[in-house]
């Protein structure tokens, strides 16, 4: 019993640094269950959309091809790490041929569209609202000579940006989550790929 009320005879007396460790370890410990959320979140997510990859193809059909458009600055520069950590294993696990452009620079999301070469069945745009209106910009300049690549052009969104107002509107988000709303983007049934 004299243990117990050393105990709180020390934290009385040093109540600021008490104070202080409750705060980190508190901080400590929600960090690291949001990070176990997280975790298994995304395995059930792998696990969902592996039964989808593991379906096999006819003898005469091809894997579907995605190209990426990947802009690295979105979010101040942490959209690569969330496409790669978040999104990609969920495409790759679908069973995609994934195909992912990075852009360079401003404007470089318009330019690598114009010049877009090959067959893709399915376009995705990762990053912000600036990346998702120079695709657009771009699939408008192109439809001026070649109509074939966006005639029936799906065009997905994966909000890795700091704002996503458009992909918010589009996609109408259930919860704050930043990783529910990234793995709901990547759901392959938004791209309607037949």
């Amino acid at each position: 019993m004299a243990k117990v009320f050393g105990v709180f005879n020390t934290i009385r007396n040093n109540w600021k640094k008490s104070v202080f460790f409750t705060a980190v370890l508190s901080y400590g410990a929600n960090f690291a269950n949001e990070k176990y959320e997280t975790h298994m979140f995304m395995s059930q997510c792998c696990r969902t959309v592996s039964a989808y990859g593991d379906m096999p193809l006819a003898v005469d059909k091809k894997p579907k091809k995605v190209t990426v458009i990947l802009n690295p600055a979105a979010n101040r520069r942490n959209s690569k790490s969330d496409f790669e950590k978040y999104c990609a294993p969920l495409l790759y696990l679908a069973g995609y041929s994934v195909t992912v452009l990075t852009t360079e620079r401003e404007g470089g999301a318009r330019s690598l569209v114009e010049n877009l070469i090959g067959e893709t069945d399915a376009l995705i745009v990762a990053g912000g609202d600036g990346t998702l209106s120079e695709v657009v910009t771009g699939l408008l300049r192109r439809l001026k000579g070649d109509t074939s690549l966006t005639e029936h052009l799906p065009i997905g969104i994966l909000p890795l940006g700091r704002t996503n107002n458009v992909a918010r509107q589009l996609l109408q988000p259930q919860d704050d989550n930043h990783v529910h709303f990234l793995t709901n983007a990547t759901n392959f049934k938004n791209y309607y790929i037949n």
